[in-house]
């Protein structure tokens, strides 16, 4: 007797979220533990049960009421203000451009930007090369860097604000080609 309390109690609390009738199945392993699941074992004995759960409870909203036909008049006229979401800043490389080649023997690069904020405490801008920080950090919408290595690289405009990451520009692929110091050689006489 117990022990068919217990499962039906089991069998409520295992099932209490249900909103209709299912079909449960209970039977001994062969651990003597008691088993319950929504399928029958493979071979042996079992019971099956049918088990109906409660309705969810559902909560009665207070009502209050209205202090005049004005003050309902007058709250039912109100629209609920619109959220307003920023948008995110903007900024965008203008020079160099993307497969633009810059030659150079002291690996300057000259960058100029665009951006939607202004360039004044607390925004500034960063140049990222290969996608790692490179020169100072200013707040200029042109400026040069130097000593920019030869090949492929990968150009990227970061905006701060409070020295905080804000917005970065699209990338750019540039190619720097720095002209290699040789000697001139010397005339030999003939």
């Amino acid at each position: 007797m117990i022990n068919r309390l217990m499962t039906k109690w089991i069998l409520l609390a295992l099932f209490a979220g249900c909103a209709s009738a299912t079909t449960v199945y209970s039977w001994i392993d062969s651990n003597g533990k008691r088993v319950f699941s929504d399928t029958p074992p493979a071979s042996g004995k079992y019971e099956e049960m049918e088990y109906v759960a409660p309705p969810p409870a559902t909560p009665v909203p207070e009502v209050v009421a209205p202090e005049s036909e004005e003050a309902v008049a007058e709250v039912e006229d109100k629209e609920p203000p619109a959220p307003q979401v920023a948008a995110p800043p903007k900024i965008t490389l203008v020079s160099p451009r993307s497969n633009e080649t810059i030659r150079t023997n002291t690996g300057e690069i000259t960058l100029i930007i665009e951006t939607d904020k202004p360039l004044e405490d607390p925004y500034e801008v960063e140049l990222l090369l290969d996608n790692a920080p490179f020169g100072p950090i200013v707040n200029d919408k042109q400026w040069t860097v130097s000593g920019a290595d030869n090949g492929t690289r990968t150009l990227q405009i970061a905006l701060l604000k409070n020295g905080e990451y804000i917005a970065y520009s699209e990338k750019v692929i540039v190619y720097i080609r720095r002209k290699a110091n040789r000697p001139n050689p010397t005339p030999q006489p003939r």
